[in-house]
């Protein structure tokens, strides 16, 4: 078997399933959720010098909280909102005809929303600086993003365009043709090298306080690029050429660009005084 042909069928080789025990699959999507959680808890105690261990944990699962949560519901909003108004009981039901099929659907954007604004609470109430802690949180985030989307891969899920690219492939829900396996591209796009940037980036004193700007950024970059070769919710479709994902990846780079312009405006301005 030669290369290509071993990467193009590649994912037909996972179905998803990671263990079957007594009927109770547990999916690849969510082990390696669980998986990436505890990378980054690990990676954020060990560069962690600004909270007490209590602090850091609270707010660590409070973030964890929020992912879920917030990812539930930006997903129920930005992405098929007509439809749970019509069955609300499906945003938190996890049966269908009798089985469990359990709760699928997140929106990265969500959850991201929801973790800001988990955290700027959390580190208000505690009295914390919440640059100095955003600037260590998000240092570390990308990695579990990058393990996140390795699961959709392992998952035969969010896969990309169809393509006559060599490099393309295929997947179970459509084996007869080749697509971009846009997940592995946001992964190590939005993933993996922007855990590389931001990790050299970290304790930089010229950009202290600044990476949250940075992430969003580089983040909605990657993302409104991936989108190209990511295949469109089929209930959504494109308007004007873009994808909903595209328009709020759009946003996060403007907010972005905020957070950077005033965080160097605050830090001139206290300079100047």
């Amino acid at each position: 078997m030669g290369f290509f042909e071993w990467w193009q069928n590649l994912p037909l080789s996972f179905d998803g399933v990671l263990v079957s025990i007594l009927g109770f699959e547990v999916q690849y999507y969510g082990f390696m959720y669980l998986v990436a959680f505890l990378v980054c808890y690990l990676l954020i105690k060990r560069r962690n010098d600004i909270l007490s261990s209590k602090q850091l944990e609270d707010l660590f699962f409070g973030l964890i909280a929020s992912v879920v949560v917030g990812g539930r519901i930006g997903y129920v909003l930005f992405y098929n909102f007509d439809y749970y108004l019509r069955n609300p009981l499906k945003i938190v039901w996890p049966f269908s005809g009798g089985e469990f099929v359990g709760i699928s659907g997140m929106s990265f954007h969500g959850g991201l929303v929801a973790c800001l604004l988990f955290g700027w609470w959390f580190l208000r109430k505690h009295k914390v600086d919440f640059w100095k802690v955003s600037d260590l949180i998000i240092s570390v985030a990308p990695v579990g993003y990058f393990l996140g989307r390795i699961g959709n891969f392992l998952n035969n899920e969010l896969y990309g365009r169809v393509t006559n690219s060599p490099f393309g492939m295929r997947f179970l829900d459509d084996p007869e043709n080749l697509r971009y396996a846009s997940q592995l591209y946001q992964g190590v796009l939005e993933g993996l090298i922007l855990f590389v940037v931001l990790s050299f980036l970290y304790n930089k004193e010229k950009l202290e306080g600044k990476l949250l700007g940075v992430a969003l950024m580089w983040f909605g970059g990657a993302r409104f690029l991936v989108e190209f070769f990511r295949e469109p919710d089929s209930h959504l479709g494109l308007v004007l050429g873009l994808s909903r994902g595209q328009f709020l990846s759009f946003g996060l780079i403007l907010i972005g660009l905020v957070i950077v312009v005033l965080r160097f405006r605050q830090e001139s301005a206290s300079d100047i005084s």
